[in-house]
């Protein structure tokens, strides 16, 4: 198995991006806008600050995938996953990488309680990967504006 903690660093660089800009986006914006719904994307409602979220955290990833094969596994993405390099075969990406930009989305938007950045990383064995297979793991406080 390759090794996953070449991963690690730039993990952490996302983690770090996400929470700055939702953070960010807290101090400036009124919960309203916040909690206004973007767009509703397969059974999951994606509000602003979700796609605060996402909008950070997509370049981060056409990053990474200069030197890494994935599958994104999100909620919010068409199909609920991207192969990267973009255009390349599931089958052929080398790891399978779960995320959850806002673990907690309603909390935080209202300013109730933190939020959780979580990323799981593990081999790709295709669908039958599961989170029995993660190998490496991140999570990431997102706190209240008050913290």
């Amino acid at each position: 198995m390759i090794n996953p903690h070449a991963l690690l660093q730039p993990l952490r660089e996302l983690h770090d991006t996400i929470r700055g800009a939702v953070v960010a986006a807290a101090e400036r914006q009124e919960t309203s806008e916040l909690s206004g719904v973007e767009r509703d994307a397969e059974g999951d409602t994606v509000y602003r600050i979700d796609g605060i979220a996402e909008s950070v955290m997509l370049p981060l990833f056409e990053k990474l995938s200069r030197e890494h094969s994935f599958v994104l596994i999100a909620e919010g993405l068409a199909g609920g996953q991207i192969v990267y390099p973009r255009g390349g075969a599931d089958s052929s990406a080398a790891w399978r990488i779960i995320v959850d930009p806002i673990d907690g989305t309603r909390g935080i938007m209202h300013q109730k309680r933190s939020a959780w950045i979580l990323t799981g990383v593990a081999p790709n064995r295709g669908p039958a990967t599961g989170l029995q297979d993660v190998v490496l793991a991140l999570q990431t406080e997102i706190p209240l504006i008050k913290q």
